[in-house]
């Protein structure tokens, strides 16, 4: 096969967009990015205050309208600078346009203002700033919230994911930073309130305005004015920039070890049956269930059960079956019996789903559990969502019904930019960690990890057949990028360590797959994959599930949004999973290990590797050397695989 001919930037993140450019700036104590109209990553001494300041337009189904800026000036001088910038918001019936003003003092003075124009009349959801609050740095600290009648009441940024609004009706909020500062907010034109965004596995607590509890949508009449403003005050000593210089140190602790869960992928959801050849590559990583879905209400229900006979047949695997009902579940239920009857397929677990509510609701559980229990005794079944944490946090199900619960994780319900990608990650081992405390402390199902979300959740409750022939918006470039298997790598520190029982990844192949297979990309305008092509992030799944029986050690970055990974340990050796999680070049220096040697590295120098099918048996260049200088040189969304020496 010969090479590819991929740009770098595609090979780096699936497309030829070239990243954002970002303005380090700074006044008095502060030091922030300016990046594409938004504030990211208010600092002072090394501690992140805010995460990200920015305005939103959503629209009446809660799809986010991206503006297109203009006119931006940047303005510095000794006391501080000053940003201004126009943004038009275009899509269909909306057009709103704003002017934005941004400035920040010596006096550690901040603001953020927005002065607005609804330029047609339309529905909206949101429109407004909001502003991002790390979970790390303020997760049980108090806060104090002062609210527009100017009255105070004292609250805690929640530790564990909050299923409402922690703080309603603000006007002002003030919380320490550390022993010396304290951070003062200010809200004005309209009422703001907070929500727990780690429930759609953002790793922030986000304070917006207009408050939820307010009907929406709401008609914006032409000529509509709308003004909003934040501030930011720090007060008191002003630590040193403790980052200046810092590098990445990857920790990694050989004491406790919790097991590897059960790690598996997903039927396909292209047009083409899976074929042979594609089954022995995906046979060789050792994945241990194949998750279906299968739509009990549909007429194509006989058409998915067909495709989920022969991919579990060909790849040898059980099935994490996932059952939607619709309005009548003892009917759909005889109808799946006699299908199985007919052809037998070895499950391993069933999770139960409605195709009407947003979490498997309680008359369904008494309809059909007694049934399966008695026809499949010992299958784990399980109740849950088909949707995002938010919807099972909100409505637990009855644990005394089943024996595991389950929700499904993306990266990217509010924002899918590169940096909230990976900012996200961290998110999801909260969720996990929140979902083994809830009342019978059952297993937790992560079913499945997508790239993109699978459909929107405010207005249905599982995928439905794309009709258009446009590459629909389920599928991400960065599925075949090094980006895409960087995130993974973070995603999987986050769910492994958590404690998660079953984690379920991706398809099998496909554009939304781990590898291309033996069909070409349906849109290769957009998703430029070849034929036969592995993506990175297979290679990541085939090392992992390498090791026999092999257990989950905890590691620690003190940079997780620079470089982060994962480590296992088997009786024979141990493996090291570390992704650059930037498009800029970092040095990695690893802490508890006493040497390494580089199995796999994937960067843009050996895409045209390890992407080909025949790079199972390639001997990269340079040759794996074993060293023992642990620290790292890592190229832009590089990710190394390793064999490690512990201490």
């Amino acid at each position: 096969m010969g090479s590819y001919q991929l740009t770098r930037l595609v090979k780096l993140h699936g497309n030829n967009e070239s990243f954002p450019r970002s303005r380090l700036l700074r006044a008095g104590g502060l030091t922030m990015q300016y990046e594409n109209g938004a504030i990211r990553k208010i600092e002072s001494g090394g501690t992140e205050i805010i995460r990200m300041v920015y305005a939103a337009v959503r629209d009446q189904h809660w799809l986010t309208v991206l503006p297109e800026i203009s006119g931006e000036k940047l303005t510095k001088s000794s006391t501080g600078f000053s940003i201004r910038f126009d943004a038009h918001y275009k899509h269909k019936e909306i057009d709103f346009r704003a002017r934005y003003y941004i400035k920040a003092f010596a006096d550690n003075h901040f603001t953020f203002e927005m002065k607005g124009e609804a330029w047609s009349t339309f529905m909206k959801n949101r429109i407004g700033l909001c502003l991002l609050h790390p979970i790390e740095p303020c997760a049980g600290k108090e806060c104090i919230i002062t609210h527009p009648d100017g009255s105070q009441s004292i609250q805690l940024f929640p530790r564990s994911v909050y299923p409402h609004q922690p703080f309603r009706n603000i006007a002002a909020m003030q919380w320490k930073i550390n022993e010396h500062t304290d951070a003062f907010l200010r809200f004005t034109g309209d009422v703001f309130e907070t929500e727990d965004q780690r429930n759609w596995t953002d790793a922030s607590f986000k304070t917006y305005s207009t408050p939820l509890e307010i009907p929406y949508p709401v008609e914006i009449h032409k000529g509509t004015i709308l003004n909003q403003k934040i501030e930011l005050d720090l007060r008191g000593e002003m630590p040193a920039d403790a980052m200046s210089g810092k590098k990445v140190i990857f920790k990694i602790t050989a004491g406790n070890s919790i097991p590897l869960p059960s790690i598996g992928t997903a039927i396909s959801s292209r047009k083409q049956p899976l074929t042979q050849i594609e089954a022995g590559y995906l046979k060789g990583i050792g994945f241990n269930h194949l998750r279906a879905e299968l739509h009990l209400f549909s007429p194509g229900f006989e058409k998915q059960f067909d495709q989920v006979m022969l991919e579990s047949s060909l790849l040898d695997l059980p099935v994490e079956l996932c059952l939607l009902f619709g309005k009548e579940p003892e009917f759909e239920m005889q109808l799946f019996l006699q299908r199985y009857r007919k052809d037998p397929m070895k499950i391993k677990s069933i999770l139960l789903l409605s195709q009407h509510e947003k979490t498997t609701p309680g008359d369904l559980l008494e309809t059909v559990a007694p049934l399966i229990r008695k026809l499949y005794p010992g299958i784990p079944l399980g109740a849950g969502t088909n949707c995002n944490f938010a919807q099972l946090n909100r409505d637990r199900p009855d644990p005394d019904t089943v024996d595991f619960i389950s929700f499904a994780m993306h990266p990217q319900e509010h924002a899918g930019d590169d940096k909230s990608l990976f900012e996200n990650a961290a998110a999801q081992k909260f969720a996990v960690e929140t979902a083994r405390q809830f009342e019978g402390h059952r297993p937790v199902h992560i079913s499945p990890v997508t790239l993109q979300r699978r459909f929107n959740a405010n207005i249905s409750n599982f995928e439905e057949p794309a009709l258009s022939k446009a590459m629909p918006p389920q599928v991400d470039v960065r599925q075949l990028s090094l980006a895409g298997a960087a995130w993974t790598v973070g995603s999987l520190k986050n769910l492994l360590e958590s404690g998660a029982e079953s984690v379920s990844y991706y398809e099998t192949v496909g554009e939304r797959g781990i590898m291309m297979g033996d069909h070409g990309s349906q849109w290769p305008g957009h998703f430029q994959a070849k034929q036969g092509m592995f993506f990175p992030v297979f290679h990541v799944f085939r090392m992992l599930l390498s090791l026999a029986d092999s257990r989950v050690l905890h590691t620690e970055s003190n940079m997780p949004l620079a470089a982060d990974g994962f480590a296992i340990l088997s009786d024979e050796y141990g493996l090291l999973f570390l992704a650059n999680m930037s498009h800029l070049t970092q040095e990695v220096e690893l802490s508890g290990i006493v040497s390494y040697e580089t199995l796999v590295k994937m960067n843009t120098r050996t895409f045209n590797q390890i992407v080909r099918p025949d790079s199972l048996r390639i001997k990269q260049d340079p040759p794996p050397a074993k060293t023992d200088d642990t620290t790292l040189q890592m190229q832009p969304y590089e990710t190394r695989i390793v064999k490690i020496l512990l201490k």
